[in-house]
């Protein structure tokens, strides 16, 4: 059957590695937004790189080139295995959904023990001496690491995020702890410091330049830029931050990544490279006292609320269109998203919970938002899950599904959904900005089909009646 292997769409390894991918990112998804650049980024690059790697090495020509490739596929499925059992600690995974990824990571660590046994069986022990580079030849006499164990490097930090707010002339000190996550491998690193963004109503960082007067990461102090991690072991990095007295006020948005620095003789002279890295985000808001907090406060605004994901019944919505200006629903609301617009030169951090009711002022849905941030000139969209969508296991749960599509036709008649956003005031404290909107929900095509399937076996009954009736008194009789 080998023949028929033509690409490596066609290894059994490869379609499992793909099927891992795709559930880490939908999984991930549901991950704290503080963790995009952190945590949840690493999972995915490390879930990739083990479809990547295997597809890289089916493509090469000598068994050597293909155990290499299908080696780094394995330690990325060694880091991706060890990245789950910290979310997990963390909560940030269900129990069902780390069983299932725990069961599709030994499924491919099965099957890639299998393909490198395969490719190797004929090959030479030497492969292991070949492979042996010394990342630290230099800086320690005897130090073997093999390239196949670059997706087992990682690094961790305590903390992911500061949150500062100085004035002018101002200087903040803080510190970090960074760890090397490999047991095998000390590894060298740099402390790149980088100005970033968020774009427009999206949550995709991009890095961006400033002139030289708006440019915070001169601000910084770091202690040190260039240390050696020993293996599992961890540095503390302290770093001052000074604001220039003649500092413009506002959001000022900075960077620190910690850069694994690898010799170039520690790759594979082909192939993809993977080098460790891992953000800090640091927002700093930089006041004044000449400028007016309490009129910045109110540069928040709310541009819209509504229904996300929902069919729509636009042909009723003329009829409705006073008391449901959110329009008119055929099954139950799953999805909200609210656009949050910030105006203001500072960011803010902003939380809020959304409560539904119904026609009786009953409520039937309480929302918790957790905290956001809200970027200066931006409008960020905050998506709000009314009705959480069943697991990819739970579906195949029957019970479980009927009690889904139930849940979702109990809701009929108006409904008012109002937002609750807690955001900095001029005092010190918080307070409210709200928004409300009214929606219809109309099930016509589930009871419907109830109401005609009733019908049918009311009509079905009373033709059989005559015919039950005798039968009943006989059997009575008797």
């Amino acid at each position: 059957m080998k023949s028929e292997i033509k690409s490596f769409r066609d290894l059994v390894v490869w379609q499992k590695a793909s099927a891992l991918a795709t559930l880490l990112y939908k999984v991930t998804e549901n991950f704290p937004k503080t963790e995009i650049y952190g945590i949840t980024s690493q999972m995915r690059r490390a879930a990739v790189s083990v479809s990547s790697n295997i597809a890289e090495g089916f493509k090469r020509n000598s068994k050597k080139e293909k155990v290499q490739f299908y080696s780094m596929a394995y330690g990325s499925l060694s880091e991706l295995e060890s990245q789950i059992e910290i979310s997990f600690r963390l909560e940030y995974l269900t129990i069902t959904n780390y069983d299932q990824i725990l069961s599709a990571i030994n499924e491919v660590s099965r099957l890639l023990d299998g393909i490198i046994r395969s490719t190797n069986r004929n090959y030479q022990s030497r492969f292991d001496v070949l492979v042996a580079v010394s990342i630290f030849y230099i800086l320690y006499s005897i130090f073997p690491i093999s390239p196949a164990n670059a997706g087992e490097i990682g690094l961790a930090v305590t903390r992911n995020r500061f949150d500062i707010e100085m004035l002018s002339g101002d200087t903040y000190k803080g510190d970090l702890a960074v760890y090397n996550k490999s047991a095998d491998a000390a590894l060298p690193v740099h402390v790149e410091l980088a100005l970033w963004n968020i774009k427009e109503d999206s949550e995709d960082i991009e890095f961006v330049q400033a002139e030289s007067l708006l440019n915070a990461t001169r601000w910084f102090e770091v202690q040190p830029k260039d240390f050696i991690l020993d293996q599992g072991g961890d540095r503390q990095i302290k770093f001052e931050i000074t604001a220039p007295k003649d500092a413009s006020p506002g959001a000022y948005l900075v960077m620190m990544r910690f850069q694994a620095v690898l010799p170039e003789h520690y790759f594979l002279k082909e192939g993809p490279r993977f080098l460790p890295e891992i953000g800090v985000l640091f927002f700093i808001n930089v006041r004044t006292l000449a400028i007016d907090s309490a009129a910045e406060n109110n540069r928040l605004n709310i541009v819209s609320f509504e229904p996300e994901g929902t069919h729509r019944l636009t042909f009723i919505d003329r009829y409705v269109v006073s008391p449901a200006n959110a329009g008119v629903f055929d099954e139950a609301v799953k999805k909200l998203v609210a656009k949050i617009e910030n105006k203001s030169i500072y960011y803010f951090k902003a939380s809020g919970f959304v409560v539904i009711k119904n026609l009786f002022g009953q409520t039937v849905s309480l929302i918790k938002i957790p905290e956001k941030f809200l970027l200066p000139n931006r409008t960020r969209s905050i998506p709000i899950t009314v009705i959480t969508p069943p697991t990819e296991q739970s579906k195949s749960n029957i019970l479980y599904s009927i009690f889904y599509i139930l849940q979702q036709q109990t809701y009929l008649g108006p409904y008012t959904a109002t937002l609750t956003l807690n955001v900095p005031s001029s005092n010190g404290g918080v307070e409210p900005i709200s928004e409300s909107i009214n929606f219809w929900i109309i099930p016509w095509k589930f009871w419907s089909a109830v109401i005609i399937i009733a019908l049918l076996i009311a009509f079905i009954i009373l033709k059989l009646r005559r015919r039950l009736r005798p039968a009943l008194s006989a059997l009575i009789g008797r």
